[in-house]
């Protein structure tokens, strides 16, 4: 059997119905797939939500990797990694929790119970030993539980040539008298070599169970060293040689003795997320949980399976908390432009609205703008899409289809499929049962459109053998895979051999 033969065998359906009409069927996307069947998307991100299953959400407002990162960790996974590449983890990660995560998808946990995160600095990274450095700024959101005296967030620990002997250094933050204090120990170079400290503690006391940012920034330009937190400042410094904002200004300097080792989350009891360490003085940290931008989702194709298709409404379990909003379309057409999309203009719908008037075609995609709100901490929740329509089948095939041989042909006549939208009708003709492969009608090869009649007499036909054949009819939409052939008839042409 060639590989015609074998398409046609399973694209055309050969057996006899009554008049079939259609019935309203749905197809839903979304959350039953965890949005596997988008095309495109921007600016959105998928969370636990409606009875379980995945939410488009807009995406958190976690941070990209830009020329100045120099450390970035979401914490989104236990199998921690550092998305600057400067950085490797050693050992086992923290545990990371999903349900209390500040950004993303999860939050490191700290009991004072394990050990500590240690990574370690890899060539070119800011602790990498004897490194000279300008501005940098340090950030991470922090969940404190029991706030103990000398609990450590984050800690370097290095040493520096000082004459025949080795100076030690240490970048410390740490909590004291519930605040959280910075040391900086022979962290900065001074021009005589001689040790150098400073330190900053923030004024305020933190809360308990309670998410706060903390940043910690330094300008090589002017020696400003300061702290904040939640966007306003608790803290500042000058490290200069004077500490006011004249004199020569000191540098981070990390020790040609140390070892290029960082611990975070030593003794602490806590969350953490998002830490950042930049080599610029961050001015505009990102204090918000989603981003300002709209993120947008567009569906791949859904095959309706027939071109005369109408969709009659769409529906969407969805939620707008705040000033978020969803904003919905839909786009149909009978064929693919390309892989993922269709050549058609989006039109805009309300979900659960009856479409008028009702759109028509066999493929349809759907997209969903999702629109944040000014104080940028909810997001809309998009769990699912559902589309109901009203296939259009394919019309009835004729019944009481006749064959009576002739001279070098056939004659058909059948009886005419009462249905107004009726166009046509085609004959497949071949010389096996269900096989209609037949080329030797003067009307042309299997199968033969006859137009709107309910008789054909096919000629050019072989004397003596026996011909098999069925008849379709057809509508505005054409022949498709799921076209029906009327009940098989044959006839065997007879008359003079030529």
């Amino acid at each position: 059997m060639g590989k015609k033969e074998t398409l046609l065998l399973i694209t055309l359906v050969i057996f006899v119905l009554t008049p079939v009409f259609a019935q309203e069927e749905s197809v839903t996307v979304g959350s039953a797939d965890d949005w596997s069947g988008l095309a495109t998307s921007r600016n959105v991100t998928t969370k636990t939500g409606y009875r379980g299953g995945k939410d488009l959400v807009l995406r958190d407002g976690e941070y990209d990797v830009t020329p100045t990162t120099d450390l970035l960790i979401h914490f989104n996974s236990a199998s921690l990694s550092d998305m600057g590449g400067n950085y490797l983890l050693q050992g086992d990660g923290p545990a990371v929790t999903s349900a209390h995560a500040r950004l993303g998808g999860g939050a490191a946990v700290y009991d004072g119970a394990h050990p500590p995160t240690v990574i370690t600095a890899g060539p070119g990274a800011f602790f990498a030993p004897n490194s000279l450095h300008g501005s940098f700024s340090l950030e991470f959101w922090l969940y404190p539980v029991t706030m103990a005296e000398g609990e450590t967030v984050f800690c370097w620990n290095g040493a520096r040539a000082s004459g025949s002997l080795l100076a030690t250094q240490q970048f410390q933050i740490y909590v004291t008298d519930r605040r959280l204090s910075f040391l900086f120990h022979d962290f900065f170079m001074h021009p005589s070599g001689k040790p150098f400290d400073t330190s900053l503690t923030g004024k305020n006391r933190l809360i308990p169970r309670q998410w706060s940012h903390h940043l910690i920034r330094f300008d090589a330009e002017s020696g400003l060293l300061e702290y904040t937190r939640d966007g306003v400042v608790e803290a500042i410094s000058y490290v200069t040689e004077s500490g006011h904002e004249d004199g020569t200004v000191l540098l981070p300097y990390i020790g040609e003795g140390s070892q290029p080792y960082v611990t975070i989350g030593g003794g602490f009891t806590g969350l953490m997320d998002e830490l950042r360490l930049s080599t610029r003085f961050v001015i505009d940290p990102f204090l918000f949980t989603t981003s300002n931008e709209p993120g947008q989702a567009v569906s791949t194709p859904v095959d309706l399976r027939y071109p005369g298709t109408r969709v009659s409404r769409i529906q969407a379990v969805y939620e707008t908390p705040g000033d978020t909003d969803i904003t919905f379309f839909y786009r149909i057409a009978n064929q693919k432009a390309a892989p993922g999309s269709l050549d058609a203009p989006w039109t805009p719908f309300v979900p659960g609205r009856e479409l008028d008037p009702q759109p028509a075609g066999r493929f349809l995609q759907l997209r969903a703008d999702l629109l944040p709100d000014g104080r940028q901490e909810v997001s809309p929740r998009l769990s699912q899409m559902t589309v109901t329509y009203l296939p259009d089948l394919p019309p009835a095939p004729p019944a009481r289809v006749m064959a009576v041989g002739g001279d070098g042909s056939v004659t058909l006549h059948w009886a005419a499929v009462p249905e107004n939208d009726i166009v046509g009708y085609r004959v497949y003709y071949g010389s096996k049962p269900g096989r209609y492969f037949g080329t030797d009608a003067i009307q042309g090869a299997s199968p033969v459109d006859v137009g709107k009649v309910n008789e054909i007499t096919i000629d050019g036909l072989t004397n003596g053998r026996l011909y098999y054949f069925s008849v379709a009819s057809y509508d505005a939409s054409g022949i498709s895979p799921q076209t029906v052939l009327s009940s098989e008839v044959s006839a065997r042409p007879r008359g003079m051999s030529r």
